[in-house]
């Protein structure tokens, strides 16, 4: 097999061209590109950038051209290698923005009555099914509007009506719904333009407008997880469905969705910075985004009742799986965390669910204060203490319980005769087997069972 050919760099273009330049004004290089490069070493280090990029697009060019052409090249889905190249650079740009901007917006809450009183948006999607092209038929939507001061303010839920279900797809939507939100597919009575649920949507999100320069603020949801029934993919299937009913003023960009675990784990680390107190344990800022995961997954607030929407999910017990709960428990998990470092009044409904402790965060660091007062600690020399002094005696031994009565053996188990033999030993065996089937054989007493006593017989 011939070895790899491996890509020069945009260095090696550059000596082939200072080679070139020397040699038309009568320099000789006997050893090739070796004196080549100490010579030309040093000015390669001071050139320009844009003189630079000359050779770097040599460099490049010869990459491809011993990688070959990848755009012609497909993946076992059939899909060109740089479709999907794109696709992996488009994520990361997005991914990049995304943590950029929760960052940047967290930081510039430089206090606490800033980061207070700045308004968030959460969202969440429950759907049928997915069909081609990660298109994602919905079912239900929900976002709710929230402030660490105020707990949530608004709240708007809908059930969507998902028209015709797409040929071959029906099964897989019928299995979807059964298994989490329980919404029938049929007859829903769920709203049918989406035209109309975009400007609901748009209308809560007006308030957050003014505080991100006049464009609609992000909303956060969780990432795809079918065990949990949420699925960023979702959102962005349906939001872009939306914005798509406005023939007029349409903006595929105009809704950005991103990561609520980035959020929680941003707002988490402003509050610990932000909070005059640096001993207590519940106010240690999240170091992970791993953490901020699992505490979302969590869902401590699971099974709280009267926040969801009473139609189909109390009668079929789809409580947990309703997108107006989601988006409710999220802000409560949210606030739980967070109003305590800034001092912030927890309001039972607003900050916390109507039957929860608002003074059970107090009552545990109370509980925990008090385990961890330390004891004085007294020091015993046992070289010096002799064994006379010592008061420790061994306790005795209480005796084993014994039955009253000793149970005869011989008598539970089968009579045996002289030789040590019970019929247990010898179970019955019909005899005539094979081609003497039915014909007297053994004993001469044709297929009966062989007995005991015969067997036993000498």
């Amino acid at each position: 097999m011939p070895k790899k050919k491996t890509p020069r760099n945009a260095f090696y273009f550059f000596m082939l061209d200072y080679k070139a330049r020397c040699e038309r004004n009568g320099e000789r290089f006997p050893n090739g590109l070796r004196d080549v490069q100490l010579e030309a070493g040093p000015e390669w280090n001071v050139l320009p950038a844009n003189e630079k990029k000359k050779y770097e697009d040599m460099a490049k060019e010869e990459k491809a051209r011993l990688k070959g052409d990848s755009s012609n090249k497909l993946t076992c889905w059939h899909t060109p290698y740089k479709v999907v190249d794109d696709e992996k650079d488009e994520e990361e740009r997005f991914k990049n923005e995304m943590n950029s901007y929760i960052e940047n917006t967290v930081s510039s809450l430089a206090s606490k009555k800033l980061l207070a009183e700045h308004k968030f948006y959460l969202v969440h999607v429950n759907y049928f099914c997915k069909t081609e092209g990660e298109c994602f038929h919905p079912a239900e939507l929900a976002v709710s509007e929230f402030s660490l001061a105020e707990g949530i303010i608004d709240v708007y839920s809908t059930i969507i009506s998902p028209g015709n279900i797409p040929l071959g797809y029906r099964h897989d939507a019928m299995q979807n719904a059964e298994k989490s939100h329980k919404i029938p597919i049929d007859d829903n009575g769920g709203e049918k333009n989406f035209y109309n649920i975009l400007i609901a949507v748009k209308n809560i999100l007006q308030r957050g407008r003014a505080s991100n320069g006049g464009m609609y603020p992000p909303m956060y949801t969780m990432p795809d997880n079918v065990s949990l029934n949420t699925s960023i993919s979702a959102v962005r299937s349906v939001m872009k469905n939306l914005l798509s009913s406005d023939t007029e003023d349409y903006d595929e960009n105009m809704f950005k969705i991103y990561s609520l675990e980035k959020l929680f784990l941003e707002l988490r680390q402003a509050c610990k910075k932000l909070s005059e107190s640096e001993e207590d344990d519940a106010e240690a800022a999240i170091p992970a985004m791993s953490i901020a995961r699992t505490e979302l997954e969590k869902d401590v607030f699971n099974f709280i009742p009267n926040i969801a929407c009473p139609q189909f999910h109390y009668d079929e017990e789809a409580v947990e799986y309703c997108s107006k709960s989601y988006v409710q428990r999220w802000v409560y998990l949210i606030c739980d965390h967070c109003c305590g470092p800034l001092d912030i009044t927890i309001v039972q409904g607003k900050h916390i669910p109507l039957n929860a402790d608002v003074n059970f965060q107090k009552k545990k660091l109370e509980e925990k204060k008090e385990t961890e007062v330390c004891k004085p600690i007294t020091w015993v020399d046992h070289s010096k203490v002799s064994a006379s002094a010592s008061t420790w005696v061994p306790k005795e031994q209480a005796p084993l319980p014994r039955p009253q009565r000793q149970s005869n053996i011989s008598q539970m188990l089968p009579p045996r005769n002289e030789y040590g033999y019970s019929s247990e030993d010898f179970p019955s065996i019909p005899l005539g087997r094979g081609r003497g089937r039915g014909t007297p054989r053994g004993n001469g007493r044709g297929n009966s069972p062989l007995s005991f006593a015969a067997a036993t017989r000498k």
